[in-house]
C-alpha cells in the first residue's frame, strides 16, 4: 500500500525507500512463494527499477531472519496465535526460517517442550507448529497430543509420524486458520 501511494501519487523515492519496500514484499509473500497478488509483483516490479537489490539479497534478508538472538521460546510465543475454535482454546505458532529441516533436527526436543509449557500456561486444548522453510518452499508441522495430530491431519490431507510431518509447497497461518475453522464447523 505504501508503494502503491509513491507509485500513483508519481512521488519520487529514494532506492533506500524502495529498497525497504522491496524488502518487505519479498518478507510478507516469501519471495513470491506464499500469498502473492498482482499488485505485490507490480509494485515490486516497479520498485526494482528504483533500487538495485545488492546480490544475494533475498538469502541474505532471510538468513538474518532465522537467526535468533533470543530464546526459542520467546521466538515461538513472539509469532504464536490464539484462537477459541468450537469452545477450545487453539494455539498456532509459526517460524518462518531457512534451513528449516535442519533447525528442526536439532531443536526437535526443545520445540516440543516449548509446546508442552505453552499449552499449559495459556491453557491451550489443541496446540502446534508450523515451521516454513522460507528458502526451499515447504513446511514442518510438529504437534505434541494426538487431538491435534488428527485434527491438522484431515484439515490439511497429511499424515503424522511421531508428531512431525513435512509438506511440500508453503501454506500460512492465515490460510490454515479458516481452513480449520471450516474443519471444525464454526
Amino acid at each position: 500500500m505504501i508503494a502503491e501511494k509513491f507509485y500513483n501519487e508519481k512521488i519520487p523515492i529514494s532506492k533506500e525507500s524502495a529498497l525497504f519496500l522491496i524488502s518487505a514484499i519479498i518478507s510478507n509473500t516469501i519471495n513470491f512463494k506464499g500469498i502473492t497478488t498482482e499488485k505485490d509483483k507490480k509494485m515490486y516490479k516497479w520498485l526494482s527499477k528504483q533500487a538495485k537489490m545488492p546480490k544475494n539479497f533475498v538469502h541474505k534478508m532471510f538468513l538474518h531472519k532465522s537467526k535468533f538472538n533470543k530464546s526459542l521460546k520467546k521466538i515461538i510465543e513472539d509469532d504464536f496465535s490464539d484462537l477459541v475454535l468450537n469452545g477450545k482454546n487453539f494455539g498456532i505458532a509459526q517460524l518462518e526460517i531457512v534451513n528449516a529441516e535442519k533447525f528442526m533436527k536439532d531443536n526437535m526436543t526443545e520445540i516440543r517442550k516449548i509446546l508442552g509449557e505453552i499449552k499449559k500456561e495459556r491453557a491451550q486444548d489443541l496446540i502446534f507448529l508450523t515451521c516454513i522453510d522460507i528458502e526451499e518452499g515447504f513446511n514442518i508441522f510438529v504437534t505434541i497430543d494426538r487431538e491435534t495430530e488428527d485434527l491438522i491431519s484431515s484439515t490439511l490431507n497429511i499424515k503424522f509420524v511421531n508428531g512431525t510431518t513435512r509438506r511440500k509447497g508453503i501454506i500460512m497461518r492465515k490460510q490454515i486458520t479458516p481452513m480449520i475453522k471450516e474443519k471444525m464447523k464454526i
